[in-house]
């Protein structure tokens, strides 16, 4: 790190208390707004830690009306810039495939798991209202 990048640390770790709450608010509000919707699972938030809510990760599993690959063309259709994470599988890469040339069949928890995250956008200045309009285009894909 150079001195420039250590200065600018510094300068955002003033902020950090402030974000970190705003990102848990955002977050709680995905919560709250994602409840109940057969299909969409959102892991259970941790009780012994504290949690940056660096990602806000979702399942969609096979109860939702549509795939996570759906879900999220369907989102990026209306200007929202979802995640797909775990994607793709590291052992999908190239330079591995040699390494693990029966990797789905090895794997098959990973590769649905896979198939299924999609994080939503969360950053401490995403206005809640935003927040609602992407819950209501999950809702209704």
């Amino acid at each position: 790190m150079n001195e420039f990048q250590a200065a600018l640390g510094l300068l955002q770790l003033r902020r950090v208390d402030a974000s970190l709450a705003r990102r848990a608010a955002v977050a709680e509000r995905y919560r709250l707004r994602l409840a109940g919707v057969q299909g969409l699972n959102c892991p259970p938030l941790p009780t012994v830690l504290s949690h940056n809510h660096a990602y806000f990760p979702v399942r969609v599993d096979e109860a939702f009306r549509v795939d996570r690959d759906s879900l999220y063309e369907h989102l990026k259709r209306h200007g929202v810039l979802a995640r797909r994470y775990f994607f793709p599988l590291i052992t999908d890469f190239p330079m591995y495939r040699e390494h693990a040339p029966d990797a789905r069949r090895q794997l098959p928890v990973a590769y649905r798991v896979a198939s299924e995250v999609l994080c939503l956008p969360i950053y401490a200045g995403l206005p809640l209202e935003q927040v609602d309009r992407i819950a209501e285009l999950i809702v209704t894909a």
